[in-house]
C-alpha cells in the first residue's frame, strides 16, 4: 500500500510539473518552408489562388489518402473559393481563401474536425534572381490548452516535410511547362 501510495504521489507531482512547464510554453506555431522556381509569379498564381489547382501539387491528395474525398464551394479561385476534404487518413477539414493580391500572396484560413483545430496560412510569391521564391506558411494559436502547447514544439516537424514535398512537387509541376 505504501509502494502505491508513493507511485501515486510521484505520478501527481510529474502531471503538475508538466502541467506548470506547459504554461511556460509559446501558444503559437509557425511553419514555413520555401523554394525557388525557374517562372514568373504570374505562371505560378494560378495553382496557388484555384483550389482545383492545389490537387495537382498540395501533398495531401489521393495517393496519401485512398478514401478522401475533395468537395469545392463558393467561387473556383479567389477569395471565397473553398475546398473541403473528408478521409480517413488526412481527417476532415476545410480551406478558405481569405485574401489575395494577384501575383504576389494568397492568405487562406484552415479548419480540421469541424473547427476543433484551426489556423492561417499564406502562400507568397516574391521576385528572386533566378526566378520566383515561393514560401508556403502555416501559423497556429493552441491557447490554453496545454497538450496542445507541446505540440507546438513539434509542428514544424509534423507539417514541415509535407510543405517541402508540396513545394518541390509544385516546382516540377510548373517547371516542366
Amino acid at each position: 500500500m505504501k509502494v502505491l501510495k508513493k507511485i501515486l504521489i510521484i505520478l501527481g507531482v510529474i502531471i503538475l510539473l508538466l502541467f506548470l512547464i506547459s504554461l511556460l510554453l509559446k501558444p503559437n506555431y509557425t511553419v514555413e518552408r520555401s523554394v525557388v522556381i525557374n517562372a514568373e509569379p504570374m505562371e505560378i498564381f494560378p495553382y496557388c489562388n484555384n483550389l482545383h489547382n492545389w490537387q495537382k501539387w498540395m501533398p495531401w491528395t489521393k495517393e496519401l489518402d485512398k478514401t478522401a474525398v475533395y468537395t469545392f464551394e463558393g467561387s473556383q479561385s479567389g477569395v471565397g473559393a473553398i475546398m473541403k476534404w473528408n478521409g480517413k487518413e488526412i481527417g476532415k477539414g476545410k480551406l478558405i481563401i481569405k485574401k489575395e493580391i494577384s501575383g504576389e500572396l494568397v492568405g487562406y484560413d484552415m479548419e480540421f474536425d469541424e473547427g476543433s483545430y484551426k489556423s492561417v496560412g499564406k502562400l507568397l510569391l516574391e521576385r528572386v534572381p533566378g526566378g520566383t521564391k515561393v514560401t508556403w506558411g502555416d501559423y497556429g494559436n493552441v491557447g490554453f490548452n496545454p497538450v496542445g502547447r507541446y505540440f507546438c514544439l513539434l509542428m514544424d516537424s509534423f507539417m514541415g516535410p509535407d510543405f517541402e514535398k508540396g513545394l518541390n512537387k509544385l516546382k516540377k509541376v510548373i517547371e516542366k511547362k
